[in-house]
């Protein structure tokens, strides 16, 4: 079964952009490094087809980031992979209907935490769109979940597994594995917020 190996790093304040970027690097190295092993001026990134960023000369080193103001999540593995973390705030109505399937907007209607249960949603799609390595170009409304009482993920998607992250005060944190439909059990590793002193303002 592909394994993963999962960083966190949580911002001790709403962090700009150029933050966020510095410490997903970091993190990014450090995984790698600790996973597979690598040096890390060995660490060479290009672009695939879709820009999205690659280990140069390692199809088998899989990995994905995901950073917002408050946080930064990185997932190193075997196989593909995809993390998105987003900070629960008031949702948007119109990118709900534009990424919600019809079941989905309707049990957001009738629920006691609509704004985590729509970055729940939104958290699950982005991870299954970056796993296919296409991003938030797939057709969302087709890539439907439903998330049971007992915390269980049901999904009509039979090419992957998914796995919350919700112990981060404030954060929803989803991860997404392609090749294996079993329930997806990582742990997240905290690492300090280290962004380079020129990365802050």
């Amino acid at each position: 079964m592909p394994t993963i190996s999962a960083y966190l790093s949580l911002s001790p304040g709403p962090s700009p952009i150029t933050a966020q970027r510095a410490v997903a690097g970091r993190l990014l190295r450090h995984g790698l490094v600790e996973r597979f092993g690598m040096h890390p001026a060995d660490v060479q990134l290009e672009r695939d087809g879709f820009g999205r960023p690659r280990l140069a000369g390692r199809p088998d080193v899989h990995f994905s980031v995901s950073h917002c103001p408050d946080a930064v999540a990185v997932l190193v593995a075997d196989a593909p992979v995809g993390v998105d973390v987003e900070k629960i705030r008031p949702y948007d109505r119109y990118a709900a209907r534009r990424v919600l399937a019809d079941a989905e907007l309707a049990r957001l209607a009738t629920s006691s935490e609509p704004d985590r249960d729509f970055f729940r949603l939104w958290t699950l799609k982005e991870s299954y769109g970056k796993a296919l390595g296409v991003g938030m170009s797939y057709p969302l409304r087709e890539v439907r979940f439903e998330v049971r009482p007992d915390g269980m993920i049901a999904s009509n998607r039979t090419d992957a597994g998914f796995q919350f992250e919700e112990g981060f005060t404030g954060l929803v944190i989803a991860v997404c594995r392609l090749r294996s439909t079993c329930p997806v059990d990582t742990t997240f590793k905290s690492l300090a917020w280290w962004p380079d002193a020129d990365a802050r303002g």
